[in-house]
């Protein structure tokens, strides 16, 4: 039987990848910060499908995992683990938590193919590679302290080597309450349009641009529905909001950054218990 195999150099699929993860400890494979101990994995796996000019597409899947391991106790950890699971890999609840990993994998090829491990054996395939596409993801903590934990997962797509999209999807967790936190966990409910306002007023700052006219000329778009979004992340100074590509502006200009400072934010915000950790 002959079998492509796309090689990928220096990743083991399924293995446990003992290396440096943000403060990752290279002899323990864990890092314990507020409480949470952070461990690390890395996937692959690879794909195919027929070109209709002839020849194949490869698809290389990549992943890198810094995930929850423990805290606290297991009643916590299994809690835990289900915010990571639903919101993070936005995968179904019902998944365990050890087989999330490669179920994530798995939903990254199965949008071209079935995974090159689960072709039958007694096909033979022997077409020319033509294209290249890989999708690498990378998920890591960003913020943890306070009981607050913010985890990050950036998405880069390349074709034949080189870079198509990145993009960087945030999710917040309050450990205290054990809760994706959300915009109402944060603002009050009359906060929505003067928080529109100071987004827009720090991109225009970011971009050093006098007016609304100069940030169309740079590529942005869509100015009147620049508004607060889900995907923020919250941060020691501040909470950045991130726009995906085309969501504001063109994909040349790429994601969009914009941080608004908590001395800025002071009177849109609640006053309880979280936001008062977050700002401590």
């Amino acid at each position: 039987m002959k079998k492509h195999i796309v090689a990928i150099v220096g990743i083991a699929i399924g293995v446990l990848i003992i290396v440096s993860c943000k403060g990752l400890s290279t002899s323990t494979n864990t890092m314990s910060t507020d409480s949470v101990t952070i461990s690390k994995e890395t996937l692959a796996d690879t794909t195919y499908f027929k070109l209709t000019s002839g020849g194949k597409c490869d698809i290389i899947a990549n992943a890198t995992f810094c995930y929850p391991k423990a805290y606290r106790d297991a009643k916590a950890t299994e809690a835990l683990h289900s915010l990571f699971i639903i919101n993070v890999l936005e995968l179904a609840d019902t998944i365990e938590f050890d087989q999330s990993f490669k179920k994530y994998i798995a939903g990254v090829l199965h949008q071209y193919g079935i995974s090159e491990n689960e072709r039958p054996e007694d096909v033979e395939d022997d077409y020319e590679s033509v294209y290249q596409y890989a999708s690498n993801t990378t998920i890591s903590p960003v913020y943890n302290k306070n009981g607050v934990l913010t985890f990050c997962k950036a998405e880069l797509t390349t074709k034949n080597g080189k870079q198509t999209m990145s993009t960087h999807r945030y999710s917040n967790f309050d450990l205290e309450q054990m809760k994706l936190i959300e915009f109402n966990d944060l603002f009050i409910d009359s906060s929505t349009d003067d928080l529109t306002m100071l987004i827009k007023s720090n991109l225009m700052k970011q971009l050093n641009a006098k007016t609304e006219d100069d940030v169309i000329n740079m590529g942005y778009f869509n100015l009147d529905n620049l508004k607060p979004t889900t995907n923020f992340s919250i941060g020691t100074d501040g909470i950045t909001w991130t726009y995906l590509p085309y969501e504001i502006a063109l994909l040349s200009v790429g994601e969009t950054n914009i941080t608004v400072k908590y001395d800025e934010l002071e009177m849109l915000m609640q006053d309880n218990d979280l936001v008062a950790r977050i700002k401590h």
